[in-house]
């Protein structure tokens, strides 16, 4: 007992003398917990043993197999794998000094290893029964099972110096203790010494061991048990619930705690007393915890049997809510007065003391109970701002008393408050600014050059300066006036903060949109995330050690002032992320706010709303820098072959290839950026966000080195990139040699091409030269023929394939022809826009077959009836267009029109319940002596005029001349009326089927001539 003790002040001494340089876990509930299951890609859910190679991986041993997890992916192993793993109900793991994952189940000793799963076996017999493994500081593993083994050097032996079977084991420094039935003992220096121990009657299984507080524990199947200096077993009775109870798990941690977990509890001992206890089956509970591990940043994870992994992580914040008697999570604003910290949230007011909520009555007498800002002024009374209305009250002995209700402003949401040097308090609303002096409110709504009345913040900086933040931009009040301030973009933002900076020589502004400013003199300079911070929105801002700290909707994050003050890549470090996949279980409800009391520094801490309570966010305990997660190579695959060596050799046939990387990182690991690049191949950086692996084919031979880079996003700085060297051999027609002779085969070849090649052209240009007369008259002939087929081809894409007549390209393409030759000649041109009525009912009826007969008709009819001067167009669907000159008058045609339709010889004339009609829109070009009159002015004049027939009755006509009091912009101002308003106006004549004409004069009297 004598070495026991030395080695353990030995221990606890290097322990003090070289703290951990990250933060471990100190408590579960002050602890941010994460549970993952089944549903969240664990293969299986009882952990049975944790272990961390040296890559950062987490190795887990389950009831289902062997997996890695890298914080993102869980990679399984189980008999689909390997043979050996058949019966996969896995025990314990460690990692070997060469990085080999030891792992064991109830019937083998497995290995894996560069990707090969291999067992060890003593004698060509299996090692059945292992519980336990450890790897000793001199690289050796002892393994308890049905006998205590020993392998060095990569050699099993038996030890003969412990009898019977091994359950646990415990490296503490350089020894191990070693537990049995009835059996305790310690290894050193290759010697098994027993310990003596006074043991009780009847069997007692030693399943776990523990040294805490320099005595060592022992977990048995009948309860937890401290080793006496004479031997005696000492029945511990931390919690009478312990004694007797069956100890699944002892772990001491880096902070000391010694946790003890039995089927009903998980207890945290501090100091010999019981700091926690968790029961089972309670809220975000570790359930039949069975194995323990703390990884290399400090994270204490648990292993249950029943419910997956659990990862404890405690950093420089911390969430105070509704389990410390906050009577609503969901907090607005934070405010210290006299050293004491109050919140508003959904239900009042609550004053954080003893580190517990006390809500502060009467808050059922606020004009709103939700509070969203507060303000402590110089004669000590509090002005509660509200979701509805603003109170001026004292708050004694935990109780509201309201001085002043303010019922002009019961209306209006009350966002900041703020008092100046002459006792005036300055309140921000929704309803614009108010002041309040002289025992008098003044609204400065729309007054004094202040624009907006969305009024999000107020301040008063050290030179009694009013400065008033606005939805729309950032004023001050200079001479009695309200100026905007700032450049053009700050003068259009949304102000959610104002300050002064720590030398008060610059206005620190935040926005809702455009990340943050720092004003001075008028001149802004910008930190958005185009510049490289994190996110858009800057709710609260607090200067903190060397830094800021910017609090908004997506979390926290601090920039140091030396990046305020260069023009450098900006260096912000995100200290609380709620955004991305992890956000809602590894994080807390951060931060929202309201007004000017989004946030408070008040006893070393920095205190923010969210919406499960406050955090509080300790600036001592605050890094300024990420630990930058390392990028790991996981292999590249090529023709189902792994290739994992830093160096690969790959055959001259693995030209595609996939090549996996990872990051094992176990906070924000969804949160994770990659980039790579192919040296040799990629010109440039290829970021992702999610996958994590890289795709190349076809590619050609040589040498390649593989980069690949990690960050958080949100941060800028990447890691050092990992780099994977890889050859790719070459084809044998590849080779060098093999070009060379190529190229000279090549040459030689050229040239006695070329001189075969001068002489036979010397022969066929004698035969060339009788060949050409021949050819030319070939060749006219030819041309001809094309200029024929080209004709051919350029009438058939100006025609409808339907109906054979005229489409819109060839409108289009001919139209200003068409115009200048009827110019020449000098008559107008009449511009008729037919269109078939109910045509949709047609093709519903009878069948879109029977709509393309009536189409084809309906383009005979009107061809028979134009002139050859004339020009008719499917204008669409079942519009027609006709160009004709104005000779005959826009009724003789139409009527002519309407009677052929009438007496015509439809198809399916008799299997159709109503008779082809049409509606026509009438309209001269020009319809004014204008210079700005064109023809899409006439066309749009022709569809209005078919609009009003179409919707006054269909089968009838309309011509729609524009007046001598038409205004000369008619021709740009007409699309903007509707065809009733131009109706309304003065400025057309009206001509047209009687009974379109009345129907028209019913909604517009007086407009038909």
């Amino acid at each position: 007992m004598s070495k026991l003790f030395v080695h353990s002040i030995v221990f606890l001494f290097i322990l003090l003398i070289c703290p951990p340089s990250l933060a471990g876990v100190t408590s579960f509930d002050q602890s941010i917990r994460r549970n993952w299951a089944t549903e969240d890609g664990l293969p299986q859910i009882s952990i049975t043993d944790i272990a961390q190679d040296h890559q950062g991986f987490l190795w887990l041993t389950t009831e289902g197999g062997l997996v890695r997890f890298d914080g993102v992916n869980f990679l399984a192993f189980d008999g689909d794998d390997t043979p050996l793993l058949s019966s996969p109900l896995l025990r314990s793991v460690i990692i070997e000094a060469d990085n080999s994952v030891l792992f064991a189940s109830s019937i083998k000793l497995m290995r894996f290893k560069e990707q090969q799963f291999s067992e060890l076996k003593w004698q060509d017999k299996s090692i059945e029964g292992v519980n336990d493994l450890v790897l000793t500081t001199e690289n050796e593993v002892l393994i308890a099972a049905d006998q205590l083994y020993l392998m060095k050097d990569g050699m099993l032996s038996k030890s003969e110096q412990f009898s019977g079977e091994a359950k646990t084991l415990l490296i503490y420094g350089d020894q191990v203790f070693i537990g049995g039935v009835n059996q305790l003992a310690r290894y050193q220096h290759g010697n098994v010494v027993p310990i003596k121990v006074n043991w009780p009657a009847g069997s007692l299984t030693v399943s776990e061991i523990a040294v805490y507080q320099q005595q060592i524990f022992i977990g048995t199947n009948r309860g937890l048990y401290k080793l006496g200096e004479s031997g005696e077993l000492l029945l511990q009775q931390f919690d009478p619930q312990i004694a007797g109870a069956e100890v699944l798990k002892l772990y001491v941690d880096q902070w000391q705690n010694f946790w003890i977990s039995t089927y009903d509890f998980l207890y945290r001992i501090n100091q010999n007393q019981v700091a926690e206890k968790i029961a089972r089956h309670s809220e975000n509970s570790a359930d039949w915890v069975v194995s323990a591990f703390e990884d290399e940043d400090g994270y204490l994870w648990f292993g249950s049997k029943s419910n997956g992994l659990t990862r404890l992580r405690q950093d420089a914040t911390r969430n105070y809510g509704t389990e410390l008697g906050l009577v609503d999570p969901f907090v607005w604003t934070v405010a210290v007065a006299e050293d004491r910290l109050y919140v508003g949230h959904n239900q009042g007011l609550a004053e954080f003391r003893d580190h517990r909520f006390v809500q502060i009555k009467n808050s059922e007498l606020l004009p709103n109970r939700v509070v969203y800002t507060l303000f402590f002024d110089r004669q000590k009374r509090w002005w509660i701002g509200t979701r509805g209305g603003l109170v001026l009250a004292t708050v004694e002995n935990d109780t509201i008393s309201i001085v002043n209700d303010f019922p002009g402003l019961a209306h209006t949401q009350i966002n900041g408050i703020v008092e100046d040097n002459k006792n005036n308090v300055w309140i921000a609303s929704y309803d614009g600014l108010y002041r309040f002096a002289n025992g008098k409110l003044e609204s400065f709504a729309d007054k004094a050059g202040l624009k907006s009345r969305k009024i999000r913040f107020v301040y008063i900086d050290s030179h009694d300066q009013l400065w008033v933040g606005s939805e729309q931009g950032l004023y001050k009040l200079v001479d009695a006036e309200f100026v905007l301030v700032g450049d053009e973009q700050l003068k259009r933002a949304h102000i959610t903060y104002i300050a002064e900076s720590a030398d008060k020589a610059k206005i620190v502004v935040g926005t809702f949109q455009s990340g943050f400013a720092l004003l001075q003199e008028n001149k802004v300079d910008w930190f958005d995330p185009e510049r490289g911070v994190p996110t858009k929105s800057a709710l609260y801002i607090q200067p903190i050690k060397a830094a800021l700290l910017v609090a908004n909707t997506d979390g926290i994050y601090i920039l140091p002032e030396a990046d305020l003050e260069t023009n450098a890549e900006l260096s912000p470090h995100i200290i609380l992320l709620d955004k991305g996949g992890s956000a809602r279980v590894d994080s807390y409800r951060c931060c929202n706010g309201a007004g000017n009391a989004k946030g408070a520094f008040w006893r070393g801490h920095v205190w923010l709303p969210t919406l499960s309570g406050v955090v509080a966010v300790d600036t001592e305990a605050l890094s300024l820098q990420s630990r930058l997660p390392k990028p790991v190579f996981d292999g590249l695959y090529s023709d189902k072959v792994r290739y994992s060596d830093q160096s690969n050799y790959l055959p001259a046939n693995a030209r595609d290839w996939r090549i996996d990387f990872t990051a094992p990182i176990f906070y924000r690991a969804q949160s994770l950026s990659f980039r790579y690049q192919l040296l040799g191949y990629d010109t440039k950086w290829q970021e992702v966000d999610s996958r994590r692996q890289a795709f190349y084919t076809n590619l050609p031979p040589g040498r390649y080195e593989f980069l690949v880079q990690c960050r958080y996003q949100g941060e800028n700085q990447w890691s050092q990139p990992l780099r994977i060297v890889i050859e790719l051999e070459a084809y044998w027609y590849e080779s060098l040699w093999v070009k060379f002779i190529a190229i000279i085969f090549t040459l030689i070849s050229a040239y006695a091409v070329y001189l075969l090649r001068v002489k036979q052209l010397a022969n066929a240009k004698a035969r060339l030269e009788a060949m050409i007369e021949a050819r030319t008259i070939e060749l006219e002939r030819s041309n001809q023929q094309l200029a024929e087929l080209n004709s051919k081809l350029e009438q058939a894409s100006h025609t409808d394939t339907l109906t054979s007549l005229h489409n819109r390209r060839y409108l289009n393409n001919w139209l200003d022809l068409i115009s200048q030759q009827n110019t020449q000649n000098l008559p107008m041109l009449q511009i008729i826009l037919i269109d078939l009525d109910n045509f949709k009912q047609i093709n519903d009826n009878y069948g879109h077959l029977v709509g393309d007969e009536i189409l084809v008709a309906m383009a005979k009819l009107l061809q028979q009836e134009i002139r050859n001067t004339d020009h008719v167009v499917r204008w669409g669907g079942e519009e027609f267009l006709v160009i004709q000159e104005n000779s005959l008058s826009a009724r003789e045609f139409v009527t002519r029109l309407e009677r052929k339709i009438a007496v015509y010889p439809w198809p399916h004339q008799a299997q159709m319940k109503n008779a082809v009609r049409c509606s026509m829109g009438v309209v001269q070009h020009p319809a004014l002596n204008l210079d700005n009159w064109n023809w899409d002015a006439t066309l749009t004049l022709a569809d209005k005029a078919l609009y009003l027939v179409k919707t006054h009755g269909k089968a009838g006509w309309l011509q729609m001349t524009p007046k001598d009091s038409a205004p000369n912009e008619l021709a740009a101002i007409m699309s903007t009326y509707t065809e009733l308003e131009l109706v309304k106006t003065d400025w057309f004549k009206l001509e047209g089927s009687p009974e379109i004409l009345r129907a028209i004069d019913i909604h517009c009297p007086n407009s038909a001539e």
